[in-house]
Order: C-alpha cells, then structure tokens, then sequence
C-alpha cells in the first residue's frame, strides 16, 4: 500500500514529508507515546485528493498493518510505530523500485545526530534524531527481534555506528544477545541469524574489539558448563562463539553459521589480551576438534580415491556424486582450520607476552599441529606456532621444570621467557578482516522473517514484489554442508583479508564470498 502511494504521487511525495513521517514514527518509539486518540477523518474523506492522502498516510499505514482486532487496546503506540518503520524500511518490490531504492531506508542510513548536530549547518532534507535515545531505547531489550532488526538497519548509518563505539555500556548491548546464542541456538535460528550479523558488523571496528577484550565481566550466572568469574566481554564472546561452532559441527552443520562464527573470532582475534584460562582451553579444543575431523576426512577422501571403478553404471555415478561432497567437505574444513590456525598464530607471534594460558594450554594439546606440516595450505602456519611452543619446551626442559611445580608457577614462568620472543612489528601482522556487506537480495532473508514478527502476519498476506511472503522453516537444518536455501538465508558477508595469499573460503549457494 505504502509502495503504492509512493509510486502514484512520487511527484508531491517531498523529502521532507517522508522525513517527517519516518521523525514522528522515531519519537513514537524513543518517547514511548500513547496510543493516539480516534478522530473522525470523514471530512478529509471525503476530500478526495492527494492532500488528503498524504495527511492520513501515518495512520492509514497504522490501520493497515495493524488492524483493530489483532492489538489490544493496551498496546503501545511505540511498539506498532516500530513495526510500520521496519515494514517501509524493508519493502521491496521490482515493480515498483526497479532501482532498488528504498526513500525510508535512505533515510535511516542518514539521519544525524540530534545531541551533537548543528541545525545551522546540517545538510537539507536531513533527518536528526537523539541517538542516545536511540540507543537507549534498544538496549532496554536489545535481543528482542524488533529492536535486533532496528539495530540492523541503524549500524548501516555511520553516524549511529560510531555513536555505538564511544558508548563504554557496550555490554548491555552484547550480554543479552549472548544468553540467546547461548540458550536459543537451535530453537530461535533466525534470530541468531541476525545476532551473529550484528555483532560481525560491530566486530568490523578495532575500537570495539579493544573495549570488549578490557571490558570485565565479574560473573555470568546464566553459563552452566563452568562458573565464569572475571572473564572479559570478548572472551566471553569466544566462548560462547566456539561453543557454537562445536554445536553446529555435531549437529547441524551450517556452513554459514561457521563462516560468521569464525569471522568473529578472526576480528576479535586482533586485540587478544590477557585471555582468559577457560577461552584459552576452549579456543584448543575447537583446534582439535577441527585437525580431528579434517584428517579424517582427508584419509576418506584418499581411500575413495584409490578404490576401482565399479562396473555397475549407477553405482560410480553415485560414488561420484558422494566424492564430489567429500572434496567440499574437506575443502571447507580446510578453509576453516586455516583461520584458527590463523588466530592462534598471530596471537602468540605479536602478543604471547600477555597470553601465557594460551600457551600452556597449547602446550598440552600440540600433537595434532604434527599432522599438517605436510599440508599444502596449512603447513606454514602450523609450523611457524610448533616453532614458536619448541623454544617454550626448550627453556621449561632447561629450568628443570618439576611435575610438582603448580600452574600458577609455570604460567609466571611461560610469560616471563615470553618477553624473549621479538615480535615483528604491528604493521606486518598478517590479520584477517572480515566485513558484512549486504546483498541485494537480502530481503528474501529479512521480509519473511519481519512479518514473522509482526502483528499482521497471522492475518494478512502480503505481497512481496508479485510473490506471496514464504514461511520460514525452523527446523530444516540440513544434515550436510549445506546452507539454508529460499527464503531463510542470510544477507552475504564480504570477507578481506590482509594477509599472505590462502586459499579462498568454498562457496556456498546463494552466497559471494570474496577475499581481497
């Protein structure tokens, strides 16, 4: 309807109406307003022309997507005036934007800051909303579907993102949302979706990586398998990260849930200090795992390789079919021991003076670094991290480390030989970077699972560019390295890389991932 109207009065439709429309329906939300009163709009009714229509297009896009009999008399006006926004903000139609542009959108991508902006000088048809409002209104409940979907679209705007970093609350945003990665892996996919694409997003800064990793977390009630004290926010966020990736790899196995999961941990990886015993021993076993599994599969994939060809046609067509999964399998379990490799190696060449749990953890579990000197990609990193744990072996064999000695004793003695190690300077760090970049198709992912959320949806069919909105499966988790298809996959991410030249990540259907 709202597509519609833009389209037949695209010629009276100023910027400044829709500013005002998209600035009214903000305030609704940051001011928490009252649900307005019913007025009796009989004689601009009747009145029949454009005028009319733009004056009562905030409330007939009300009454359209929130019909009387769906809310209760008792719901607030902020909540459906969040809704009517992320409906325009998401709208998509061929028909009627070949371009892909979207005004609302554009909209929130620019509006300034209202605390800091100068009306004098601020650019025309610019929008200025209190981010701090803003901001304060979503981390009142910042994993709640709607306001993760308003915190999607405000990153995109770089005045909001940078609001975003200065804030030194960044763990009001982050700690809700990991409970739901935590709690709600499987029950809630779509949802961890979108967490798993705002944190990426928020992860692209150094600034926010360096704040999370001095942000301590004094206790984490809600985490079971240990009682957490003193961890840092990011080392909590490469727990619960790492536990996800373990999940996803027993069960699931959603080759987009890793890639964004370990995209994470390789911006995160940039700022690690003074990691935490536990993140420590998690982020090793997350390498065992990873080296167990990739030789497994790499000794399948040779035995297949050597067996005959069978004589029945159909059978070496399917033997084909199933080698031909097999080489991606172990291509994308290359691809992803190649950053934790990656993370780890850089960790102990520029910052193992202040990771000595890391590497006492290593120290325990290196066997299966032996495994891949040979490997064609991955053999320069594991024999560079074997190099740098043989001269810790050295000098714990020299000072004649005793089996009585306690961890607090060989943790001191691990970082005080650690300051021996010359690192190389910072600029020459090989880092992995990885950026989210929306595709043009994202609203397949986004629109279905917005009118999942809305009040309207149980009741109205909507039309999406000429196709009926689908419905998400939440449970059809595919049992290969398959990514989820139609409209349940997620927006791409751009991975950039500054590093050594490395095999690029496989690809998966629907999805352009790129290296630079």
């Amino acid at each position: 309807m709202i597509g519609i109207g833009l389209k037949q009065y695209d010629h009276i439709v100023s910027v400044d109406m829709l500013n005002s429309f998209v600035k009214n329906l903000l305030n609704n939300v940051v001011h928490h307003n009252d649900r307005p009163h019913v007025i009796n709009n009989g004689l601009l009714n009747s009145i029949g022309t454009a005028a009319s229509y733009l004056l009562l297009l905030p409330w007939n896009a009300y009454r359209y997507f929130f019909p009387a009999e769906i809310g209760s008399s008792t719901d607030p006006i902020s909540d459906l005036s969040l809704f009517t926004l992320l409906s325009m903000i998401q709208y998509h139609s061929i028909d009627l934007m070949p371009t892909g542009a979207n005004p609302f959108r554009d909209i929130i991508h620019t509006i300034q800051d209202l605390d800091f902006a100068d009306m004098g000088t601020l650019a025309p048809n610019t929008l200025a909303i209190s981010m701090s409002k803003l901001y304060d209104t979503i981390i009142r409940s910042p994993s709640m579907e709607k306001n993760l979907l308003l915190l999607y679209y405000l990153l995109q705007n770089p005045n909001f993102f940078r609001y975003v970093q200065s804030r030194t609350d960044i763990d009001s945003l982050i700690m809700p949302s990991l409970h739901i990665l935590y709690s709600s892996f499987e029950e809630k996919p779509q949802q961890v979706y979108l967490i798993l694409i705002v944190v990426l997003m928020l992860t692209q800064d150094p600034l926010f990586n360096a704040n999370v990793h001095s942000l301590i977390i004094h206790q984490v009630n809600w985490y079971k398998e240990r009682h957490l004290l003193d961890i840092s926010l990011g080392g909590l966020l490469m727990v619960i990260l790492i536990k996800s990736i373990v999940f996803n790899l027993s069960k699931l196995r959603d080759v987009y849930l890793h890639t964004n999961c370990l995209a994470i941990l390789a911006n995160l990886s940039s700022s690690i200090t003074n990691i935490h015993p536990y993140v420590a021993s998690r982020m090793v076993k997350l390498l065992e795992i990873l080296c167990k599994r990739y030789l497994k599969l790499k000794q399948n994939n040779s035995n297949m390789s050597k067996e005959g060809s069978p004589i029945d046609q159909q059978l070496e067509q399917q033997l084909q079919e199933n080698a031909l999964i097999q080489s991606e399998e172990l291509q994308t379990h290359s691809d992803f021991l190649f950053i934790v490799l990656q993370i780890i190696n850089s960790t102990l060449t520029y910052r193992s003076n202040f990771n000595p749990h890391l590497i006492y953890s290593l120290l325990h579990q290196s066997e299966y670094l032996k495994s891949l000197f040979n490997d064609e990609n991955l053999s320069e990193l594991a024999t560079n991290i074997s190099n740098i744990l043989s001269f810790f072996v050295y000098e714990l064999s020299v000072a004649n480390v005793q089996e009585d000695w306690p961890a607090e004793r060989i943790l001191f003695f691990l970082e005080s030989k650690s300051k021996q190690i010359v690192a190389p300077p910072n600029e020459q760090e090989g880092a992995l970077r990885f950026k989210y970049e929306e595709e043009p198709n994202s609203h397949e992912f986004i629109t279905p699972y917005h009118w999942q959320l809305s009040p309207a949806a149980s009741t109205t069919d909507i039309d999406n560019g000429g196709q009926k909105t689908p419905t998400l499966a939440t449970d059809s988790m595919s049992n290969e390295f398959n990514n989820h298809s139609g409209s349940s996959t997620p927006p791409n991410v751009e991975i950039q890389i500054i590093t050594a030249p490395t095999p690029p990540l496989a690809q998966d259907p629907g999805h352009n991932i790129n290296m630079v």
